[in-house]
């Protein structure tokens, strides 16, 4: 298995159990996105406004080893007719910069499915951009889950499926990142930006 696929394949389970970013980010962190929240024009994820509206929703560890997942409020329907299943996009991005450290540099692009009545999630695909500038693709879907209410995968079914956090996202902790077509156009402004080297 390459090292991509252990990545897409394993980064998922072990956040599983993550604590929720603003209950763990330190108070430079918490200042940091307060920062950049105040100075970026908020607006909302209507499909006629834009073709990405992604947030920044979970975070763990500190600099310089932090993680960081954004999701896209661009929630889509895979199966028109039914309503119960939902699909929307999740980046997870790794600060580290060192090429020995597993994981180092790598951005994830995760397609999450949600059936929000069974409350069952799972990755429906996905890929893994590596420091050497490869792309990993995931060969097939995962199987559902449930529960992982506390966890990102938790937290971003949420987000899918509940109308109130689509309308008013900044009341659940999130973080307007920008309208951003490319998901590792996100990925950059995170870099350049929020995790520069204090």
């Amino acid at each position: 298995m390459s090292r991509g696929s252990f990545v897409l394949a394993t980064t998922m389970l072990l956040a599983l159990g993550s604590p929720l970013a603003m209950a763990q980010s330190t108070a430079a962190d918490r200042a940091l996105w307060d920062l950049e929240a105040s100075t970026v024009e908020h607006r909302d994820c209507k499909a006629s406004s834009m073709p990405r509206c992604w947030y920044l929703f979970f975070a763990i560890n500190e600099a310089p080893v932090r993680q960081l997942w954004m999701l896209d409020l661009k929630v889509r329907n895979p199966e028109p007719g039914n309503a119960n299943l939902l699909e929307m996009d999740v980046a997870h991005l790794h600060e580290s910069d060192d090429p020995a450290e597993p994981g180092a540099n790598d951005f994830l692009l995760y397609t999450l499915q949600f059936k929000c009545k069974e409350k069952k999630y799972r990755i429906a695909n996905g890929y893994a951009l590596l420091i050497d500038g490869s792309v990993d693709q995931a060969k097939q879907a995962f199987p559902w889950h449930d529960g992982f209410e506390n966890s990102w995968f938790g937290l971003a079914g949420k987000a899918a499926c509940q109308k109130s956090e689509q309308l008013r996202p900044t009341a659940y902790n999130m973080v307007f990142l920008g309208d951003f077509y490319r998901p590792v156009d996100a990925a950059d402004v995170t870099r350049r930006f929020l995790w520069t080297r204090r």
